[in-house]
């Protein structure tokens, strides 16, 4: 495995970004980058190209991109949709959230509702917080109403989910 240097180009909707990367640390932070990559080598080029998904602006992908060659990003707040976003890159791309965690801990730590909590929940998972997780997906679950009923497509639960306790008892247990 050589350390040689390696140009990834992000391709987005209007601009073509270019970032010139040591292999070695994406094999160490992004195994999907890495993969990318590899297979480029493998075929005698000297650069990879990556189209920024639907789900991620092509700034996201190239932040990630520059972030994993740093090794440790540098300090940064980033928004509820920027730090969405990574999460989205880091769990697209098979990334190591670990070299992140500073970047996520200096972000607003407000839980949300709505669809909202449903981002929370998400960046929780890829980051590993295990009560934000809980607290999180609590919310999403308690705010959960027919307007939450569908998010981009998904279906989450079969009914209206009501703030009432079914009790189930037993035939023969009642007088």
């Amino acid at each position: 495995m050589s350390t040689a240097q390696h140009t990834i180009v992000v391709e987005g909707s209007n601009s073509r970004w270019t970032q010139r990367v040591t292999r070695r640390r994406f094999l160490q932070y992004s195994r999907g980058i890495h993969d990318l990559i590899e297979a480029d080598v493998a075929q005698g080029r000297t650069e990879t190209r990556i189209q920024a998904p639907a789900d991620l602006t092509s700034g996201t992908v190239e932040r990630l991109v520059e972030w994993i060659e740093q090794s440790v990003p540098g300090q940064h707040t980033l928004t509820f949709d920027q730090l969405l976003g990574l999460s989205i890159a880091i769990w697209r791309y098979g990334c190591d959230p670990i070299i992140f965690r500073r970047l996520a801990a200096s972000s607003p730590e407000q839980l949300m509702s709505g669809a909202g909590a449903a981002g929370w929940t998400f960046m929780a998972l890829v980051f590993d917080w295990e009560r934000d997780f809980r607290d999180a997906s609590k919310m999403l679950v308690c705010d959960f109403n027919s307007s939450l009923g569908v998010i981009e497509g998904a279906h989450y639960f079969p009914t209206v989910l009501r703030g009432e306790l079914a009790i189930f008892i037993p035939r023969g247990t009642v007088e």
